[in-house]
């Protein structure tokens, strides 16, 4: 969120409830409980926490959970970037924690 509110997945700005879809709902819905999942938060979730193994071993072997793209579901692909994008930041999370002063921000130099 920042001085012009909060954005949708889609990138565009949500200004009152009528705007959002239902479908931006469950995307926002389903970053949100990964990420929480992923930093270090808990879950009863079973479901949650299967796919999120399933996902995060694919991702690490580099191996797809489907035989081809036609057959990955759409809500999966979501997952994927979803989980993808939180393991990065706990990533980088982890390197700034375990060197605080060592990081360099590469884009500057």
């Amino acid at each position: 969120m920042g001085a012009s509110g909060p954005k949708r997945v889609d990138g565009g700005e949500i200004g009152d409830e009528d705007d959002v879809s239902p479908f931006d709902t469950l995307l926002n819905s389903m970053e949100e409980a990964i990420s929480d999942v992923v930093h270090g938060g808990d879950t009863k979730d079973l479901m949650l926490v299967t796919l999120l193994d399933l996902t995060i071993a694919s991702i690490r072997d580099e191996r797809p959970v489907f035989p081809s793209i036609m057959d990955e579901p759409v809500l999966y692909r979501y997952f994927r970037r979803f989980t993808k994008k939180a393991l990065d930041g706990q990533k980088k999370i982890d390197d700034f924690l375990e060197n605080p002063h060592g990081l360099v921000d590469k884009d500057i130099i």
